[in-house]
């Protein structure tokens, strides 16, 4: 079976990693440029091998480049870009690998290794040493010829690839093993399934089944910015790109997307984007005229 892919999609490759158990656990993927967002459904590590990756947790960016190595927490929401090499039409190479609960403790007990951390959703960055180095290089063959990886061996590569970062990474060998469950799921869902209803955090906490400091905890775990302002900027998202994509009076975009009156709605679109929505049909009216 082959683990190596070629999608230009982060989002393709690390959703197929976390569902298909098994030699999709570790992947080398080789990718163009590209950018999205996606909730994580298990704990990620990445190391690249060519090119630039960023990530964002809300509004906290974190950049790796060739040789570093980034682990992203699951049940966070992460936004992602890929930077481009220049070289062979070739944008990102990146070794991905899925960490899940079992392979952790696993190393736990072999390592008779504990984390006294509390578990965040920090992304942690880290250059790679010589040894972990070393390490990817050899994988490498291995993913190359498909063959050879063996679910067993896949668990086996997973351990040593722990055993490699605990010797040169403790930070973030601890964050890996603060293995402590979150479950955030339903949050997320009932976010993005409300973002345009005009509903409360009360009624988004009730419908989450959580008190609203629980639910406030939790939101901030996931995409790290207060609900009321996440709630905001994606609802001043999904108008601007109404405003781009479509002929709805502005009046309308403003009241469909749950805002209270056009002076408040103009106020915080300007705040966000520099320029208030009226300008941006105004503008792209310019835009179109031009011959």
């Amino acid at each position: 079976m082959d683990t190596s892919t070629n999608y230009c999609n982060m989002k393709t490759s690390i959703t197929k990693a976390c569902i298909e158990k098994g030699v999709s656990a570790i992947q080398l993927v080789i990718g163009n440029h590209a950018t999205g967002s996606l909730l994580l459904k298990e704990n990620v590590l990445v190391f690249v091998l060519e090119g630039e990756l960023e990530f964002f947790h809300g509004e906290t960016a974190t950049r790796a480049t060739k040789h570093q190595m980034v682990f992203l927490r699951k049940n966070v929401s992460i936004g992602y870009s890929t930077g481009k090499t220049g070289a062979e039409n070739i944008c990102i190479r990146f070794l991905l690998f899925v960490l899940d609960m079992q392979v952790v403790l696993e190393f736990a007990q072999l390592g008779h290794s504990r984390s006294g951390a509390v578990p965040t959703a920090e992304m942690v960055v880290d250059d790679g040493s010589d040894t972990v180095i070393s390490y990817m290089a050899a994988l490498q063959a291995y993913l190359y010829d498909g063959k050879c990886m063996k679910v067993s061996l896949v668990r086996i590569k997973l351990l040593e690839l722990l055993f490699c970062i605990s010797g040169s990474s403790p930070k973030m060998i601890e964050q890996i093993l603060a293995v402590h469950e979150r479950y955030h799921a339903d949050i997320a869902r009932i976010v993005e399934e409300n973002i345009t209803n005009v509903v409360s955090l009360k009624q988004l906490a009730r419908l989450a089944g959580r008190s609203l400091s629980s639910f406030r905890r939790d939101f901030l775990f996931i995409y790290n910015m207060p609900p009321s302002r996440y709630i905001r900027h994606k609802r001043l998202d999904k108008a601007k790109e109404l405003l781009l994509s479509t002929n709805m009076p502005v009046t309308n975009i403003c009241y469909d997307m749950g805002f209270e009156s056009i002076a408040h709605f103009s106020r915080i679109f300007k705040t966000r984007f520099g320029y208030p929505p009226s300008a941006l049909r105004v503008n792209l009216q310019l835009t179109v005229a031009v011959p």
